[in-house]
């Protein structure tokens, strides 16, 4: 998510639709802290926030959140 007004526009589309269950096996990766504080409330697999603020930073950061453990 790349910021905070998408990542709340997400949170609601999924609210009315029925689909926060489904975060349950979602890995989020956010760009920032406040966005993922904007995010929070909702039950994630995992919730991330990448090294820096761009794009190369989010895509290793889902790189290594999909890593096996």
């Amino acid at each position: 998510l790349f910021s905070v007004r998408s990542a709340s526009a997400f949170l609601t589309l999924g609210e009315k639709a029925g689909l926060m269950a489904a975060l349950l096996g979602a890995h989020g990766v956010c760009i920032s802290g406040a966005v993922a504080e904007a995010v929070a409330r909702a039950s994630w697999k995992s919730l991330s926030v990448s090294e820096q603020p761009s794009r190369a930073s989010m895509i290793r950061a889902m790189d290594k959140a999909l890593e096996p453990h």
